[in-house]
């Protein structure tokens, strides 16, 4: 009820804010910038049937226990609000809320993916603060959540929105920027079995483009609790007339250790025009250590899925997709402290998906109703 009650209150004010200020556009002085931007409602629901299979056996024996599950159904996936502006000729300003707030243990302010202040002192150099997405490499990370389908355990473990502080570079032709980061690391979570407060991350992250060829490369550190987690991302992307193509590497690690986590995620996408967008997709995720001292992967992890999907605009303000994927995931359950304690679990899943996203551009709409 809290939610609910401060979520209204949030969209009456920016309602109301965008109203006023669209009625005032033509008497405002031409060196004013707008205080409102972006101002939009998207949402997104699927209907989604999954085939799990589910099974454990003890290590070294080929017998296991098998349970299948199919659950199906409706469901309401994203309901997010955009909010952007000016707020001076330096100074601007972006707010992404998940409005379907969950109730229970989740705080309100878990469902602000961005609320952040940018200040732009030159063309070269700005500074930012507030809540904002840790600066980290790669082209499915960097997606807005809303136009991921499927994805692996690690992208849905990742808290990637974080309270952060950030100094930027871009050069002379906007094609390169340097950003430099600190900000709350994704292991300090209240939900996080690394708990603990006063956990930080520190970031350098590089945004390149060179044409058809794109880069999100990230060098950083993440204080886990159990010792500074490495972690270096490296998004490739090159874009040719009708086609796409991404490949995202990652690999991280806890100092001292010296096994971690490989990741290889690629994607080609071939757009024959601007309604239709067709796709291939596949990863694979091997987590070498078994010590237990990455939240973001489980103990000798072997993740890989592999799927198919597309997306159709048959209209201006709604989108629809589908897509079929498979996925296998094992990984060790070290019940004691022995090897013949060990139980090898797993899960493979055949998931199909169909679903519309919906979005209106308020200001838009306010301004055509003028």
């Amino acid at each position: 009820m809290i939610n609910a009650l401060r979520t209204r209150s949030i969209l009456t004010v920016l309602v109301l804010a965008a109203a006023a200020i669209s009625a005032n556009d033509a008497a405002a002085q031409d060196e004013k910038k707008p205080l409102f931007t972006t101002l939009r409602l998207e949402a997104r629901a699927d209907f989604e049937v999954d085939r799990t299979t589910i099974y454990d056996h003890p290590w070294g024996q080929s017998e296991s226990n098998e349970t299948t599950e199919t659950p199906y159904g409706f469901r309401g996936k994203y309901f997010n609000l955009h909010a952007g502006g000016n707020m001076g000729d330096k100074l601007s300003y972006y707010f992404r809320q998940r409005i379907n707030a969950n109730a229970g243990n989740i705080r309100f302010f878990d469902n602000t993916d961005f609320l952040y202040f940018n200040y732009q002192p030159s063309k070269n150099w700005g500074l930012r603060f507030g809540k904002d997405a840790l600066a980290v490499g790669g082209f499915e990370y960097d997606a807005p959540p809303i136009d991921i389908l499927f994805n692996g355990y690690y992208w849905d473990m990742y808290y990637c929105f974080q309270l952060a502080a950030s100094a930027a570079w871009t050069s002379n032709d906007g094609n390169h920027t340097l950003r430099a980061q600190v900000a709350n690391s994704p292991y300090h979570y209240y939900m996080s079995p690394w708990g603990e407060n006063s956990l930080l991350g520190y970031s350098l992250m590089w945004t390149g483009n060179m044409g058809h060829f794109k880069t999100l490369y990230s060098a950083n550190l993440f204080d886990s609790g159990k010792g500074m987690m490495r972690y270096v991302a490296l998004g490739n992307m090159l874009q040719l007339d009708k086609w796409n193509a991404y490949l995202d590497i990652i690999y991280r690690n806890i100092g001292g250790t010296d096994k971690g986590c490989y990741s290889a995620i690629g994607q080609i996408e071939y757009l024959p025009n601007d309604k239709w967008s067709l796709f291939v997709k596949g990863s694979y995720v091997k987590n070498e250590d078994h010590h237990g001292t990455d939240c973001l992967s489980l103990p000798n992890q072997k993740e890989s899925y592999a799927g198919t999907g597309v997306f159709f605009r048959p209209f201006k303000n709604v989108r629809l997709h589908a897509f079929v994927a498979y996925y296998a995931n094992e990984y060790n359950d070290y019940a004691f402290a022995s090897l013949s304690g060990i139980t090898v679990k797993g899960e493979k899943t055949l998931r199909c998906n169909i679903g519309a996203t919906w979005n209106i551009n308020i200001l838009e709409a306010m301004r055509k109703r003028m």
